[in-house]
């Protein structure tokens, strides 16, 4: 869609707020950001009359005034050759943001702003560590005049083909085969324990009723000590606990990639999911930086693995679930989506094995992380319970045998292979996991040594690719010295070798 200009790079749409609904949204935003502090700071000073009600009309007003002032100075107009944005009342910010720099944009629908009729909108840009613009709050029109500026992907249209649909199966094995929610459980027990520690309700006279909060807890109280007293109680509790978390696992897979499709469309990728929050991301395959193949250890077992891209512009603040391509599918259907998003991609490759030293670091690392665990779990457990020496002394001696047992398949399975423009990494039996990375988007390659390495003369290689974290580099390990310095040389030809 072209726009006359007035003057350079100025459009006659002029200059656009958002949606007053930014304002409803905002304020849930800080509302669930400064909940825990604002509870704390309440029963800092909730012993003083009158003290709770104050301390929250005085947070309120002055959140109000943040994101009041925030969709007051917030301003954004389309420009022949780009989209330019203007922010802040005290300090003022101006930005402008290339049409030939946007890498992709995405859309977010909650269910309230379903009802209401906004949208969110974010664009990312080739080499931002995070999204460029958000537009917290659009009209559905406002955000299609947006989506067709930028290059016209912003509708369906009759040639488009589905690359991939979850289906029902699909949802409940990718669901079955995670245990991420157990986290996020553990940390809400821990925080259970740690607000019951609070005892909010000492202050209560004699003979009150006690609260709802401070019966909760003392139930749960009670049912720990009764499970305490018997090991055969901590047992089943701890397997009902895990079968809870499982079925909670599938049931929020279920939902999370409902809708959830892959459309293609000439050059570009439209990713599409969600019910009750439906979210549209739109990528250009130019833009694709690198793909990954990870297989769990239970999806290993089954066959099945997950399918995650990179793109020029996503960056480490972005969440780890925006960049899946894929949510599950059979490791044989895997090569078929890699050449989906890359045609020339070879699947017959010449693999290059690391070396031998991986194997011994293998068995270091495994039972380095298996000695401190054992020894906690001796100390907290054996006193109290004598019959448990046995079972966790075989549970141990069983892990350090695992560890030891797939030290030879995970170094077989590790190895590089350069061919037509690629860069194949694959690492691990055990959790299998591969790269595939576009060699034209390297941006650095890095030489680690640490200094068991330097005693066998070899070197970690680490790609650095724009869109992924310091974290998330991706790692050829234990290279031989002159191997490893000759792969930086071949990469980055004018590079010189650097140790970190």
């Amino acid at each position: 869609m072209s726009l006359p200009s007035e003057g350079e790079g100025k459009s006659s749409t002029g200059w656009h707020h958002l949606h007053p609904a930014m304002l409803w949204f905002e304020a849930g935003r800080i509302l669930r950001r400064m909940l825990v502090p604002l509870l704390i700071g309440g029963f800092a000073v909730s012993s003083r009359e009158g003290g709770f009600r104050t301390f929250i009309i005085v947070s309120a007003i002055i959140s109000a005034f943040g994101f009041v002032s925030s969709y007051l100075s917030f301003r954004y107009q389309l420009t022949a050759d780009g989209i330019e944005l203007r922010e802040g009342i005290f300090t003022r910010r101006k930005r402008h943001i290339a049409l030939a720099r946007i890498s992709h944009i995405s859309t977010h629908q909650s269910a309230l702003a379903r009802l209401i009729g906004v949208v969110r909108l974010d664009i990312a840009t080739e080499g931002g560590s995070e999204q460029e613009a958000s537009f917290t709050a659009l009209s559905l029109s406002a955000a299609e005049k947006i989506r067709q500026h930028v290059g016209d992907v912003g509708s369906v249209r009759e040639e488009e083909r589905t690359l991939y649909a979850a289906s029902l199966r699909d949802r409940v094995l990718a669901g079955a085969t995670t245990l991420q929610i157990g986290g996020a459980a553990a940390m809400g027990f821990l925080v259970w324990r740690y607000v019951r520690r609070l005892k909010p309700d000492e202050s209560l006279e004699p003979g009150a009723p006690p609260t709802f909060f401070s019966g909760a807890t003392a139930y749960v109280d009670e049912l720990f000590a009764a499970i305490s007293a018997s090991p055969a109680l901590i047992v089943l509790s701890i397997i009902v606990f895990l079968l809870g978390i499982w079925a909670l696992s599938i049931v929020v897979s279920i939902v999370r990639w409902q809708g959830f499709r892959i459309i293609e469309h000439g050059a570009e990728l439209h990713r599409q999911s969600g019910v009750f929050s439906r979210s549209r991301t739109v990528i250009a395959r130019d833009r694709i930086q690198a793909v990954e193949v990870h297989a769990s250890l239970v999806r290993n077992l089954l066959g099945y693995a997950q399918i995650a891209i990179v793109t020029a512009g996503s960056g480490g603040r972005e969440r780890a679930r925006s960049r899946i391509f894929i949510p599950l599918t059979s490791l044989d259907r895997a090569s078929d989506y890699l050449l989906a998003l890359w045609p020339d991609v070879r699947e017959d490759v010449d693999w290059q094995p690391v070396h031998a030293y991986y194997r011994r670091q293998h068995i270091n690392r495994g039972l380095l992380l298996l000695l401190p665990l054992t020894i906690v779990a001796y100390i907290n457990v054996v006193p109290l319970y004598a019959a448990m020496l046995v079972p966790m002394s075989l549970i141990a001696l069983g892990l350090a045998w695992l560890i030891w047992r797939t030290a030879a398949p995970s170094f077989a399975a590790t190895g590089f292979a350069l061919s037509d423009g690629y860069l194949h990494v694959r690492r691990g039996a055990v959790s299998p996991r591969r790269w595939l990375v576009a060699t034209s988007s390297i941006q650095a390659v890095i030489l680690q040594q640490s200094l068991m390495q330097r005693r066998h003369g070899v070197m970690n290689v680490v790609i650095d690719v724009n869109g992924l974290a310091n974290n998330q580099r991706i790692a050829i390990p234990n290279l031989p010295r002159a191997q490893a310095e000759k792969m930086q040389m071949e990469l980055t030809p004018r590079g010189l070798p650097v140790l970190s």
